[in-house]
């Protein structure tokens, strides 16, 4: 066991290419960064879905979505901790989270908070929703007395963009435009010819939201530093899905799109005794990797086939996948390759094209038979739960070549 309880942060829209621990140098995250000196980072953790309910049933079943035929049930990782005696706490924001808890997965506790106002910023982050959402979640966290599991939803990114508008004004450059003052999260498709400004005020909104998630993010820890039980207690932050801000003509969180910027997230571990300080892992980690990860913390066996925890000293997941009826996306150490329904297919290097800027499936034909192939395995695999069944990746896989 390595902590007596354990409290996960999930907060929906995170693109972790806007934070500080992830190489941005523009947007400040002094929270982000300080719980990063202190954590076991993923450097690759990609969601195998966008649909929420299909991210839910990975995170908690241990299985990946298209998989695992009727054994993906929301109950599977609780029912492991009631029979190890573990009190578990449900808080969210979402109303379709806080349902899924009480209704199917069947928390010991579940508690809802308002879903955050459309409609208007504040001149102080304080007074935001996502203020009263973190003061929430901290009461919630130091109301707990037995070995707790605790786990926090925040949803706010996708309802309603409250940052300070002043926060926006401070990414612009003389010579840009003035920020917009839109709080509805901007959703749906883009044209060809988008006004790069356009494109600029989608970015400067959503880097003022980042440093709002920072702000919350930075007040609930401080507030769990002196609990009672903090040096018993992991602390894991991620998020469900990432963030489309029209880099692939997409905008918010998109649904049936598989680019890095809408499955590629942070995912954090911070242990209380240390252990995971300044820890870099450069595996492919998916959704379902965090039922193992959450009993291995804890000390409870696992019982998943598939999932791999982010703590095994096993090698690290060597492949990702997106299955969809609509198409999917495989994602190796050399390549991300993407089937988006009756459009073209598409291939970006890895690691190197980390946000998919240059498409080279025509210069490397010979990638997409073999990207296929490994998909249709991949999904024969997944539908069984069995990660034994993967076939070894062949070499043009691992590695670009000439």
């Amino acid at each position: 066991m390595l902590a007596e309880n354990l409290i996960v942060l999930a907060i929906d829209g995170v693109q972790s290419g806007y934070l500080g621990p992830y190489g941005n140098t523009w947007v400040p995250t002094p929270g982000w960064n300080e719980l990063a000196a202190r954590s076991l980072l993923l450097e690759w953790h990609l969601a195998d879905a966008t649909d929420l309910a299909e991210i839910y049933r990975g995170f908690w079943s241990g299985l990946p979505a298209g998989g695992g035929r009727g054994d993906r049930k929301l109950s599977r990782l609780i029912e492991r901790m009631d029979a190890a005696s573990v009190t578990t706490t449900c808080l969210s924001d979402e109303p379709q989270v806080a349902d899924w808890a009480a209704r199917e997965a069947k928390f010991s506790v579940v508690e809802k908070t308002e879903p955050a106002r459309p409609g208007r910023s504040f001149e102080n982050w304080e007074e935001s929703d996502a203020a009263r959402w973190a003061m929430m979640a901290a009461e919630t966290a130091l109301a707990q007395t037995s070995r707790f599991f605790l786990w926090v939803h925040c949803g706010a990114m996708a309802r309603s963009w409250q940052a300070p508008y002043a926060w926006r004004e401070r990414f612009r450059d003389d010579e840009d435009p003035e920020p917009a003052s839109f709080t509805e999260p901007p959703r749906g498709s883009l044209p060809k010819d988008v006004d790069p400004d356009e494109l600029l005020d989608y970015a400067h909104a959503y880097a003022a939201e980042i440093m709002l998630t920072d702000a919350y993010l930075s007040a609930f820890c401080e507030a769990l530093e002196h609990a009672p039980f903090a040096d018993r207690t992991a602390f894991l932050v991620l998020s469900p899905r990432g963030y489309c801000l029209g880099d692939h003509r997409r905008l918010g969180i998109a649904e049936e799109t598989w680019y890095s910027e809408a499955i590629q997230t942070p995912a954090l571990l911070a242990l209380p005794d240390g252990t995971s300080k300044l820890v870099r892992r450069t595996g492919l980690y998916q959704t379902c990797d965090l039922y193992a990860t959450c009993l291995e913390i804890l000390g409870i066996e696992c019982d998943s086939r598939w999932s791999r925890s982010w703590l095994s000293p096993e090698p690290p997941p060597d492949r990702a996948a997106v299955l969809h009826a609509e198409g999917g996306a495989l994602r190796t150490p050399a390549w991300l390759a993407l089937w988006h329904g009756d459009r073209p297919f598409e291939l970006y290097v890895k690691p190197d094209d980390r946000w998919e800027a240059n498409d080279v499936s025509q210069r490397r034909s010979e990638i997409e038979p073999l990207a296929a192939e490994v998909l249709a395995d991949y999904r024969r695999a997944a539908e069984e739960g069995d990660r034994e069944m993967l076939q070894r990746l062949p070499e043009a896989l691992l590695t670009v070549g000439e």
